[in-house]
């Protein structure tokens, strides 16, 4: 009888959801103009400080903020750049709502942008210049001819009463923000805290701009992340942008939870010098979850990680003004990321570094540098620059089915540990005096042994050991592209129809991946071939041609609608890389087809 009932009692649950899931929703609108109680739309409160207060005293937690669009400032209207929104426990805050949203998916946050900003007077001015020489960060640091800001400086360093260096020159940047830094000394020091033990708060579809962490007392500011500083928790952030702040965007110190990092965005962040990143992540006790993001046009670095082992997936950091990412005392795994453009260098690692299925391009002073060892698969490094090595320096190096392609004074420099080089193409790389030769490819030095087996290399001279090498042109459908400049997204490093890098690879290889960098499968036609890209994609028959004769083939390889498997013998027709074969890539076949 017992099991006869028990349909029932699955029903009535369903019916009341509330009973046992459902969080408390507190509403805030800037714009409206109800009761402001926080209990609807109608009577959202106009300040999101108010809301969090109401969740502190609230027993209704864990609760739910969902913020419309518009502006919000956490001082409350008094200037107080102590003033923080202060998250705690599980407090979850939501932006990009229109004020009408009955549920969470109903939200927008690319239309209803939604803003915690630290420009508490409306006056800031990103392009306003100093006016002091005390903080003047060009070269020589020697001169100090404000003794307002100087006498300011020597109360905190006496040494820089008697010579002003450049830790003078730091100092006054903080302390002298009249001078150093106009429009924005009024700022909030910190937009976001999150400093409660243990909590684990919410941030997703806000944009966090414009605070300014100088507080010459550290205990009062935090420091660093003037948008956001978490301690001892693990925040989750989310479809969020971090926009303006200074020194740093966001300060993560030992988070004790899982932190989580995802489809978030930090752009014109940090000082030039010294350069904060705009991203710490310092001591955490758990690996955070790193993915989805956006490092670009910050003025310091991108990222520093430090004390952990660290996974970053599908992320860019581009165009920084120091180091893409830093992975200080920590052993990083990057995969499916790009580099792009960064001053002085893509990734700088004290650890052991594992780069897969990424992208570095046009970096400064050496795409990717390590004392310790680099395993490199599915990569292409192009069109880097350095006055030492462009692309990699490592100690020790195991590089399989990757691109080094235009990297200036050497692709590759080895010390210590030795190299061992699968199924790779180094071509087009110079030395500092404009020579291709095997040397400008890669070098060892102080290395016990290096192995070369079925890779292509300019210059190649066969005084390394290895066997099915080659100095033969790989044939590139287009590597300078149709801008005719190295290392930009144009290039096409892919193998043309008759290269020898085409079925020449040794599928009997240690971490060979199952896809190549454009997530085709990896070995097409037999045996895999050298480089970062599979050749073959539409070439069923293995002819090295897309004609008719494949085509034919199509109707017993197609999946879709439904999604796949798909067979090993028809990933080739599979050209979006999605497991199915479907109308989506007929619609890649046809204008190959046509062309034929």
């Amino acid at each position: 009888m017992r099991d006869r009932f028990l349909p029932l009692g699955l029903l009535f649950l369903l019916q009341f959801p509330a009973i046992t899931s459902a969080q408390r929703v507190s509403y805030v609108n800037a714009a409206a103009h109800g009761g402001s109680d926080g209990t609807s739309w109608t009577d959202a409160y106009r300040d999101l400080q108010d809301a969090l207060d109401d969740a502190r005293n609230s027993a209704g937690c864990p609760c739910e903020i969902w913020i419309a669009a518009g502006t919000y400032k956490p001082d409350r209207g008094t200037g107080d750049q102590r003033l923080a929104f202060e998250l705690f426990g599980s407090i979850a805050l939501y932006g990009g709502f229109g004020g009408w949203e009955e549920c969470r998916d109903q939200r927008d946050p690319g239309v209803n942008i939604t803003i915690l900003s630290g420009d508490l007077g409306d006056d800031d001015d990103l392009l306003a210049q100093s006016l002091s020489d005390c903080c003047d960060l060009t070269p020589p640091f020697f001169e100090c001819s404000d003794p307002e800001c100087r006498a300011d400086v020597a109360a905190i360093e006496p040494e820089c009463a008697q010579a002003w260096g450049r830790s003078c020159r730091y100092r006054a940047i903080d302390v002298c923000c009249n001078v150093c830094r106009p429009t924005r000394c009024d700022n909030a020091f910190n937009v976001v805290r999150a400093t409660q033990p243990g909590s684990a708060p919410v941030l997703d579809g806000l944009t966090i701009r414009d605070g300014e962490g100088f507080d010459s007392d550290p205990q009062q500011s935090y420091g660093g992340g003037g948008g956001l500083v978490a301690m001892y928790g693990g925040p989750r952030v989310t479809g969020c942008r971090f926009l303006r702040n200074r020194p740093g965007a966001a300060f993560f110190r030992s988070p004790s939870g899982t932190l989580l990092l995802e489809s978030t965005s930090f752009v014109d962040n940090g000082i030039e010098s010294p350069p904060d990143y705009a991203l710490t992540i310092w001591n955490p006790q758990r690996p955070p979850t790193l993915k989805q993001l956006s490092v670009t046009n910050n003025l310091g670095g991108g990222m520093l990680l430090h004390g952990f082992e660290a996974t970053i997936t599908d992320s860019t950091f581009r165009d920084n003004g120091h180091i893409g990412l830093f992975c200080n005392s920590s052993d990083c795994t990057v995969v499916g990321s790009q580099f792009v453009g960064n001053g002085e260098g893509g990734v700088l690692a004290d650890e052991t570094v594992w780069i897969i299925d990424s992208l570095f391009l046009r970096n400064l002073d050496t795409a990717l540098f390590t004392f310790y060892g680099a395993v490199v698969i599915n990569s292409v490094f192009a069109g880097n620059t350095s006055s030492s090595t462009g692309g990699l320096s490592c100690g020790s190096a195991y590089v399989l089915n990757s691109v080094f392609y235009g990297n200036t004074d050497g692709a590759m420099a080895v010390a210590f540990g030795g190299a061992t080089i699968r199924n790779s193409i180094f071509w087009g790389n110079y030395d500092e005096s404009g020579g291709f030769g095997q040397n400008a490819q890669f070098y060892t030095y102080l290395a016990a042994f290096t192995e070369v087996d079925h890779s292509i290399v300019h210059g190649w001279t066969g005084s390394w050991s290895g066997i099915g090498n080659s100095g033969s042109d790989p044939l590139f459908i287009d590597p300078l592209g149709p801008d005719g400049i190295v290392g930009t997204e144009d290039d096409d490093l892919r193998l043309s129809p008759g290269s020898p890098a085409i079925n020449a690879g040794d599928p009997n290889t240690l971490y060979l991946p199952p896809t190549d960098l454009d997530g085709h499968a990896r070995v097409l036609c037999g045996r895999v071939d050298i480089g970062a890209y599979e050749f073959g994609i539409g070439d069923y028959t293995c002819d090295q041609t897309i004609d008719l004769s494949d085509f034919a083939n199509w109707s017993a390889c197609m999946t879709g609608p439904l999604p796949g498997p798909v067979s090993p013998s028809c990933t080739a027709f599979d050209f979006n890389a999605d497991q199915s074969i479907d109308l989506l890539d007929f619609a890649a076949l046809q204008p190959i087809l046509a062309g034929q």
